[in-house]
């Protein structure tokens, strides 16, 4: 290698070692300048969620530069969030629509009701005779609830086609 190649050689060298040098002690305590650290290697809770460091949840590793973390979605919160219903929190989602139908079906001689939730409000609903012969019956389908109506004179019981009128809520 002539003269002018070991020079460029020799600078080169001296180059990339200054550099190196300069890289491992970057950041390091000189005239009062220290290196920040990490948020997740600082001592300190840096999102306020009570946690502090690698125990914080948003915390990856110790060279996390981020605590936080979005806030657990809590029942009970006042707010039906995106991963809420309300079959998993009625309490901030309301409750889910239903229907409980207290005679089992369209059962005229029977005086009965049904009630649930429907659009998130209660109801209860009572069979009531509409007239004399007039049978207002509830009933459910799925979570809905149902009225229909009656005759008693026109055979409405199911059981001995022998019913003539409507009394407190059945055909009897």
């Amino acid at each position: 290698m002539d003269h002018r190649g070991r020079i460029a050689m020799y600078g080169s060298l001296l180059i990339i070692a200054l550099l190196v040098m300069g890289v491992s002690h970057a950041g390091k305590s000189s005239g009062g300048a220290t290196k920040q650290k990490a948020e997740c290697s600082d001592r300190i809770d840096n999102d306020g969620d009570g946690f502090i460091d690698l125990a914080d949840p948003g915390c990856d590793s110790r060279n996390d530069n981020n605590e936080y973390n979005p806030p657990a979605i809590i029942c009970g919160d006042g707010v039906c969030n995106t991963v809420e219903s309300c079959s998993s929190c009625a309490v901030d989602c309301g409750q889910c629509d239903s229907c409980t139908d207290y005679d089992n079906g369209w059962v005229p001689e029977v005086p009965s009701f049904v009630s649930g939730y429907a659009d998130g409000s209660s109801y209860n609903i009572a069979d009531q005779c509409l007239d004399m012969t007039t049978l207002a019956e509830q009933y459910c389908v799925g979570a809905q609830a149902f009225s229909g109506t009656i005759s008693c004179g026109s055979g409405g019981n199911a059981t001995t086609n022998a019913t003539t009128m409507c009394s407190n809520g059945a055909c009897v």
